[in-house]
């Protein structure tokens, strides 16, 4: 699935496990990575969406994922 943002893959999945777990922390402990990565990683998603918080990036990311399902 091509994001029109230019969100990298390890980014997407950053986003995809904060939807799923809800919680940064158990988010990052299940990709298995540090606290401060994975934080990285959602503020650079977050950049590159051109969006100011990170709810309205989590929020346009879970809508495009549904999106890219139904299609």
């Amino acid at each position: 699935m091509v994001n029109p943002w230019g969100v990298t893959h390890a980014e997407a999945r950053a986003l995809e496990m904060l939807i799923e777990h809800g919680i940064a922390k158990t988010a990052a402990y299940r990709m298995e990575i540090p606290h401060t990565a994975f934080v990285s990683r959602l503020q650079k998603a977050k950049q590159r969406m051109g969006k100011r918080h990170l709810l309205q990036a989590v929020v346009e990311w879970d809508r495009f994922r549904r999106n890219a399902a139904i299609t």
